[in-house]
């Protein structure tokens, strides 16, 4: 795989959670997400745990809103 393929599977994974976004019904927190977000400062793996469907996806993308990471 070369940098431009990689470069469109980001851009590509980015636009289908902007869609996401846009198309479902997103239930928004009433969190402190800057506590969760202060994990992120070290260099450790943070694993969201859950059952299925209970929106650890969503979770993880509203705490990681504006960031330069990927998911």
């Amino acid at each position: 795989m070369n940098i431009q393929e990689l470069k469109k599977i980001i851009v590509s994974q980015k636009e289908e959670i902007d869609e996401k976004f846009k198309r479902e019904r997103i239930i928004l927190r009433d969190l402190d997400f800057s506590h969760f977000r202060n994990y992120l400062s070290y260099p450790n793996i943070v694993a969201i745990l859950g059952i299925r469907r209970c929106g650890k996806s969503i979770l993880s993308l509203q705490i990681l809103d504006k960031k330069d990471l990927l998911y």
